[in-house]
């Protein structure tokens, strides 16, 4: 069964609340010297029937099976609440700022959250390998698009833009994935399987999301990331 957002988002209130109170008669016991209570009778039963609703059953028993221990306790349950928050998007969004989705379509598709007070249009790249040259700047709205090009006119593409407005799709079947961190950022990048396809990485740092597509070898890609100043 499918549920809307509103109510799967209710459902994991409950199993949370019922986490967190089974939690504190347990540890109130504990405190208290008397022996500690098992479960109430219908806890795993609703705890099951709220995990099966919304598709993390494995989680909730895992859940159930350290509070049958005993050895629960408040902050054990915050840290598995935590963990239960990082499968929902909202809260995986607010942590790492970047939502990656793979689409069926053939697409990992790119979504930012957070945005700089406003939009700076002098952002530029302040290495790109000899011969080129920035030839071409256009904006539209809080996305900037630059081109640099050698004398060849072999481009690079350099997009950049408000992270909250901003939206990326990068093939993912004619590309290798990687992932390299450098510096407190996350750089995912696509190095291109046949040479006359485009390479790209994708990033986001200071409020802003950004996308470099260019010919070039992955240390060069990162290498053009890591110098983008602001």
């Amino acid at each position: 069964m499918n549920l809307s957002k509103n109510a799967n988002s209710r459902l994991w209130d409950a199993l949370l609340k019922e986490l967190l109170i089974e939690s504190m008669n347990m540890k109130i016991a504990d405190l208290s010297g008397d022996e500690v209570p098992a479960p109430s009778e219908n806890f795993e039963k609703n705890i099951s029937k709220i995990a099966r609703s919304v598709g993390r059953k494995e989680t909730a028993r895992n859940a159930v099976r350290l509070m049958k221990n005993g050895a629960i306790m408040i902050a054990a349950v915050l840290s598995i609440s935590f963990c239960i928050l990082l499968t929902q998007p909202k809260v995986y969004a607010a942590v790492s700022d970047v939502i990656k989705t793979a689409n069926s379509g053939g697409f990992d598709k790119y979504a930012f959250q957070g945005a700089a007070e406003k939009f700076d249009s002098t952002i530029r790249l302040s290495y790109v390998p000899d011969g080129y040259k920035l030839r071409l700047a256009e904006y539209a709205d809080s996305i900037a698009f630059l081109t640099y090009e050698n004398y060849d006119e072999v481009r690079i593409n350099f997009t950049y833009g408000l992270a909250e407005n901003t939206s990326f799709s990068i093939d993912n079947e004619r590309h290798e994935y990687m992932e390299i961190s450098k510096g407190g950022t996350n750089y995912n990048l696509y190095l291109a399987k046949e040479n006359g396809d485009w390479s790209s990485v994708v990033w986001q740092k200071g409020g802003y999301a950004f996308c470099v597509d260019a010919h070039i070898s992955a240390d060069e890609l990162v290498k053009i990331a890591e110098s983008v100043e602001f």
